[in-house]
């Protein structure tokens, strides 16, 4: 499937030129638990870099959502630290924090009626001053993120009246405002049909092409492994395997880490990682035996 590219309108400013202080997002030594004794994440040790698209990939339930939250700041691990650019987040101050990390978390609620142009406003907000009143570029850069994820058509709907998939692209509009050179985005496909997951994956490639840092969790292995030029499979806290899609894609680390019987072959029109499932082979012998 092939997406025609979106073209931001003439008058539209360019996004803006990643600060040279945010040149790696390092993960040291992360540790996290909720409860006494359960360890969520176990000595995470990671480093993201700008101009690089990263798939955070693996089963769920083995601490992805809670990396990519201490990855944004968003909350402190338990031991370990995040740097950005050297410096730890626990110094940088919120507003600074936001001007630097986007962060698009798997659900969000408001208890304001909204329209979808007010959401993406909202992304804004590190950057206005004094009275925190829009100027003209902060409605130029709101026109192009809303023409480049295809929500201009429903700007002035109120988000909770527009559908899942359509509410989600409004989300990442409203963190693609931020211009922040570092995105975080959790599952941002998770309710979007195959057409517009194509799409997103095409534009988050793009920014990385344009210098930004973009990690997005993912349960699509195939998407993951065409459009991304690095992989991170977590299992139980850890890292079970990092690098190139091919050196991730192995049949041995996926059949450990989802428990499931498959094989890895070459999409055969682009040459990427393909993972075909051949299901549970016991459960398939039960069903063989007591058939309907």
């Amino acid at each position: 499937m092939t997406t025609p590219s979106p073209s931001p309108a003439p008058s539209t400013p360019p996004p803006a030129a990643q600060s040279p202080a945010a040149e790696a997002l390092v993960a040291h030594d992360l540790w996290h638990q909720f409860q006494p004794n359960w360890w969520v994440l176990r000595g995470v040790e990671l480093t993201f870099r700008a101009g690089e698209l990263v798939g955070l990939v693996g089963p769920n339930g083995t601490g992805k959502t809670t990396l990519i939250r201490l990855l944004a700041g968003q909350a402190a691990p338990s031991r370990g630290q995040v740097t950005l650019g050297g410096r730890p987040l626990s110094k940088i101050g919120r507003l600074e924090l936001a001007r630097q990390i986007g962060y698009l978390p798997q659900n969000v609620r408001s208890s304001f009626r909204l329209t979808a142009e007010e959401v993406v406003a909202q992304g804004r907000y590190p950057h206005q001053r004094g009275l925190g009143l829009l100027d003209a570029r902060d409605h130029a850069v709101i026109r192009r993120v809303m023409d480049e994820t295809r929500t201009l058509a429903f700007a002035r709907r109120q988000i909770e009246d527009l559908s899942g998939g359509e509410r989600q692209r409004v989300l990442l509009a409203s963190v693609l405002a931020q211009e922040a050179p570092f995105l975080m985005l959790d599952e941002p496909t998770s309710m979007l049909d195959i057409h517009h997951q194509v799409e997103v994956f095409q534009h988050i490639r793009r920014l990385a092409r344009r210098g930004l840092g973009v990690l997005v969790i993912t349960h699509d292995l195939n998407l993951a492994a065409h459009y991304c030029d690095r992989l991170v499979m977590m299992f139980e806290g850890k890292v079970e395997a990092e690098g190139a899609p091919e050196a991730v894609m192995r049949e041995a680390v996926l059949r450990k880490v989802y428990e499931t019987e498959l094989i890895v072959d070459r999409n055969p029109v682009t040459g990427s990682p393909m993972v075909v499932l051949l299901g549970n082979r016991e459960e398939e012998r039960e069903d063989r035996r007591w058939p309907c």
